[in-house]
């Protein structure tokens, strides 16, 4: 159990990498978890504002940061005060488990409804239906088409899925 905590650890790692790049890692990691202001996160990492508050919207479109402004009566100025909801990450990640689970599904079916070939210069692989009609010869080099067996593919898919499911499953 404990290398699938360690898993989804790096799962939410991933994800934030995904959508705000390593800086936005090195933000998102470095963001304490009361509530900081944009100018705090800068000075702390050492990353131009402009980029740290990019970051921080990112996150905020994310589900992953939320922030409350105030506005200086004397100034005009707002202050925006930012926080990260990390019990949001799981649920983010949770969805991302479920919707790759789904396309494995999809894939699986895929797969088990249809015989197929390749081209062993790597042009393509063909359903059955798609190869016949080529004469089972490859449209772009000419080369005959070879049958694929796409046990090992399923094996791996059924494998994923599985590991999936581990997952969900502490979440």
């Amino acid at each position: 159990m404990q290398s699938l905590n360690g898993e989804i650890e790096y799962l939410v790692e991933e994800y934030i990498r995904r959508i705000s790049g390593e800086e936005g890692f090195a933000i998102f990691r470095s963001c304490p978890e009361k509530e900081f202001t944009d100018e705090e996160i800068s000075v702390k990492t050492g990353i131009d504002l402009n980029s740290v508050r990019r970051v921080l919207f990112l996150l905020y479109e994310a589900g992953l940061a939320e922030y409350r402004r105030e506005k200086d009566e004397d100034s005009g100025w707002l202050t925006y005060y930012w926080k990260i909801n990390t019990e949001k990450a799981n649920e983010i990640i949770k969805k991302e488990l479920e919707r790759t689970r789904e396309n494995f599904m999809a894939k699986i079916e895929y797969e088990r409804e249809n015989m197929f070939y390749y081209c062993e210069n790597g042009c393509g692989k063909f359903v059955f239906e798609a190869a016949m009609s080529y004469n089972f010869s490859c449209p772009e080099c000419g080369r005959p088409l070879q049958f694929a067996d796409n046990t090992r593919l399923l094996e791996f898919l059924e494998n994923e899925i599985r590991r999936i499911e581990d997952i969900l499953s502490l979440l």
